[in-house]
């Protein structure tokens, strides 16, 4: 079982609630408290559980792409190849934005979308709150 959080503040002798400050870099922690509470981090190999982080903060760590699609066939298998609207223009548009999210803590879903009268309103990325922002790629 990987290590907890609980783990890091009982190996380091602080409390939890310290060592979620180191994690988010509070001013509020005495440096030499930060050096031990990161040493511990690194011993251990802690990794913070990024959903759990998202629920407390409000944030997922996520950007959306919504591709949009005039139509989309009945079987959920989506040939991005010969759609006009996903060629060589959106894939590079999609590399850029990987490549501006190198080095940050951004992940990346992307959903493919219409609007039509069957459709929802607004893609599931957006109405289940899995993004905090959207690039929309294509025309509606």
């Amino acid at each position: 079982m990987p290590p907890t959080i609980n783990d890091v503040a009982k190996r380091a002798g602080v409390s939890r609630s310290t060592v979620s400050l180191v994690l988010n870099h509070s001013p509020l922690v005495k440096e030499e408290t930060r050096r031990l509470v990161e040493q511990v981090i690194h011993e251990i190999n802690y990794v913070p559980n990024s959903n759990a982080r998202g629920l407390s903060a409000r944030v997922t760590s996520n950007l959306g792409v919504i591709l949009m699609k005039d139509y989309l066939p009945e079987s959920t298998q989506v040939s991005y190849d010969s759609d006009q609207h996903i060629g060589l223009c959106s894939y590079n548009i999609f590399n850029g934005i990987m490549a501006g999210l190198t080095g940050t803590d951004y992940g990346l879903i992307t959903e493919a979308f219409c609007l039509n009268a069957d459709a929802p309103l607004l893609p599931r990325l957006v109405t289940e709150k899995r993004v905090d922002g959207l690039f929309v790629v294509g025309r509606p």
